[in-house]
C-alpha cells in the first residue's frame, strides 16, 4: 500500500480513481485564537496484490505536543480481489474524502497523520497562523 496523495485543503470530490482537489494547502490562516476550522482530509492510496483484504485506517490531526484535536471516524478500504483482474493489473487506487471541523487553541506546527494498526503510513504538516487581513477578491 502506497499513499500518492495524503493533504489538507477546502474541497475534493473523487470521481472513479481520479481525485479532484480544491484549495491545498500547509497553511491553516485564523484570526483569533480559539478558532474553529473546517476543510477537506484528502488520500489517494495505491493497493497492490499483496495488500488484499480489508484495511481500517485512523487519520488525525495533532498539535505539536501530540493532543489530538481531530479523530476522523475510522476509514475501512477493502482492497479487491485481484483474482477478477487480468494479471497485468498489479495496483489500483482508492481515495478516501473526509469533511472536517476541529477547534485549535495555539497557533503553530500541527501534524496530519494516518494510521494502520498503529503503523504511519503518512503524515505532513500543518502551519496554524494569525491571519489579519482580507483576502483581496480580483
Amino acid at each position: 500500500m502506497r499513499i500518492n496523495i495524503f493533504a489538507f485543503c477546502d474541497f475534493a470530490a473523487d470521481y472513479g480513481e481520479k481525485v479532484c482537489i480544491i484549495g491545498a494547502s500547509h497553511k491553516i490562516p485564523v484570526r483569533d485564537l480559539p478558532a474553529k476550522v473546517s476543510g477537506t482530509l484528502v488520500g489517494k492510496i495505491m493497493l497492490e496484490r499483496d495488500d488484499a483484504g480489508e484495511h481500517l485506517l485512523d487519520i488525525t490531526i495533532s498539535d505539536a505536543d501530540g493532543k489530538v484535536v481531530c479523530q476522523c471516524p475510522r476509514q475501512q478500504i477493502e482492497a479487491r480481489d485481484f483474482i477478477d483482474l487480468p494479471q497485468e493489473c498489479e495496483m489500483y487506487s482508492c481515495c478516501i474524502i473526509q469533511r472536517v471541523q476541529f477547534q485549535v487553541e495555539k497557533y503553530g506546527e500541527y501534524v496530519l497523520g494516518m494510521r494502520e494498526k498503529g503503523r504511519v503510513l503518512a503524515s505532513t504538516a500543518l502551519f496554524v497562523g494569525r491571519f489579519d487581513s482580507k483576502p483581496e477578491i480580483y
